[in-house]
């Protein structure tokens, strides 16, 4: 059998995402929300797999792990998707590498996300600014083991760039987890 799928990605101001919430849990696959920048609109290639994420400021990374903020919170509706934190493949020629080399964040998760980063060279701190890209996230389906209902999920996500609305994201798409992350379930 064939299967079809239709992917939207759907870029949305301020005014049309706050009029659009109740819409876009119900029929969207998940939303991106970014303090200040655009991941959606710098990539390269439309067909680039990842969304970039970059750091929120300057860092000096060094051979400690460190955790970097990207100004970055996702919410997946749908309990057949989640997004996976992944190091580029240019990072290690910035002599830089992600700390649990996979990342992945579970649908209901609400915070910022974080990048374990560190050098991979000892004793060299190695400088860090919002214009490096050191992470991507990955939309990835999956088959939920345990799940003895039929789900149906759209491929359609919507991304939003706004302080506001970032620091509003945990009230505006409560979840039972909401921003507890890193090791928080055990």
């Amino acid at each position: 059998m064939i299967q079809q799928f239709q992917f939207q990605t759907r870029i949305l101001d301020v005014d049309t995402f706050r009029k659009s919430v109740k819409e876009i849990q119900e029929s969207s696959l998940a939303a991106i929300v970014c303090k200040s920048y655009n991941p959606i609109s710098a990539k390269t290639y439309l067909t680039d797999v990842g969304i970039d994420l970059r750091p929120t400021g300057n860092y000096r990374i060094t051979n400690q792990p460190q955790l970097v903020p990207t100004g970055v919170k996702v919410a997946v509706f749908c309990p057949c998707a989640f997004f996976a934190l992944t190091a580029r493949s240019s990072l290690p020629k910035k002599r830089l590498a992600i700390s649990h080399s996979i990342g992945i964040i579970d649908p209901e998760y609400r915070g910022e996300i974080y990048v374990w980063l560190h050098s991979i060279v000892n004793h060299e701190e190695i400088n860090i600014t919002p214009d490096d890209k050191i992470a991507q996230l990955l939309l990835i389906p999956y088959i939920p083991v345990g799940l003895n209902t039929k789900v149906t999920c759209t491929y359609d996500v919507v991304f939003v760039q706004s302080e506001e609305i970032f620091n509003e994201w945990e009230n505006i798409f409560p979840s039972n987890r909401g921003s507890s992350g890193f090791g928080s379930t055990g």
